[in-house]
């Protein structure tokens, strides 16, 4: 039984919104100057990429991955 390494590249505004995991989409959207129904679509491209259904797992799963570390996020 072997294990499946995911090849997961993020786009800057992907990143920027996961570093947001914890905030609100309207903060998010607010501090990014983007729209809140931009800021979700940004998180459906995330959680498909990390393969994910919340917020949490996504950032769990990026931290998994070494995309990101606990020092990333933005509280």
């Amino acid at each position: 039984m072997g294990y499946q390494v995911m090849a997961v590249k993020l786009s800057r505004r992907e990143y920027e919104v996961l570093m947001r995991a914890a905030w609100s989409d309207a903060d998010t959207a607010n501090q990014l100057n983007l729209a809140p129904t931009t800021v979700r679509n940004y998180w459906v491209a995330l959680f498909r990429k990390l393969q994910a259904n919340n917020k949490a797992m996504a950032a769990i799963k990026a931290m998994r991955l070494g995309l990101i570390s606990i020092y990333h996020f933005i509280i």
